[in-house]
């Protein structure tokens, strides 16, 4: 399956698509399960989709985990949390407003 994506991103770089990460909320989990990268949630629809890392995003790789329209955040078909235990933002609504 992982093949499956390394094909798609290097056919989707050549097509000269380039994506960003930029305008999707940031992601951490509440209880107590925390990665070395920053994570995103690219939303697709509402406060549904992949939970993916700036690096996992742009080069087509598979995600992190995904939130379903349920509620549960799932991880290679295993519940790791609730969107009661994320905590989602836009980078800008942190900023100082002064």
């Amino acid at each position: 399956m992982e093949d499956m994506f390394d094909i798609l991103g290097c056919f989707a770089a050549m097509m000269g698509y380039n994506p960003s990460i930029d305008g999707f909320p940031r992601v951490r989990f509440r209880n107590g399960i925390t990665t070395e990268s920053d994570l995103f949630l690219i939303k697709e629809d509402a406060f549904e989709g992949p939970i993916a890392t700036k690096e996992q995003y742009e080069n087509c790789e598979c995600s992190f985990a995904h939130l379903t329209r349920d509620g549960r955040v799932m991880r290679f078909c295993k519940q790791i949390g609730t969107i009661d235990d994320l905590f989602i933002w836009y980078p800008l609504q942190l900023k100082d407003a002064s």
